[in-house]
């Protein structure tokens, strides 16, 4: 039987391309700011199925390709400059960051899962 974990590590390999960047935006800004750590596992294989998809990885933020650890994301952000030096610049910065892929998103409707999204607009 399966417990929590192992079940969340699965549904991060499985996870359409999408909703891995959400997970890994919500993981990201919630090592920045000391709120509940994220399953490093989890972290990892959402990563890699954001990073080997055409259309995700032709747009992920250099934070997630120089950060193939959960932990890794506190040292690249803390050498930002200039110093983002508030969890709400913290924040603010990964969104930023992240926002190409959130944009692509919402511009494309999946016809269905593994295959290419059609442009909505």
């Amino acid at each position: 039987m399966l417990d929590l974990q192992d079940g969340l590590r699965t549904m991060s390999e499985n996870l359409p391309p999408d909703r891995a960047v959400s997970e890994l935006m919500a993981s990201m800004i919630a090592r920045v700011t000391h709120r509940a750590p994220a399953d490093p596992i989890t972290y990892r294989r959402a990563r890699r199925r954001v990073l080997k998809d055409p259309q995700t990885g032709a747009l992920a933020p250099d934070c997630l390709r120089a950060c193939p650890e959960i932990q890794d994301v506190w040292r690249y952000v803390k050498s930002r400059e200039p110093p983002l030096s508030t969890y709400a610049a913290r924040r603010r910065y990964l969104r930023e960051q992240f926002a190409p892929l959130l944009e692509l998103d919402r511009t494309t409707t999946p016809v269905r899962y593994g295959s290419t999204p059609r442009r909505t607009r």
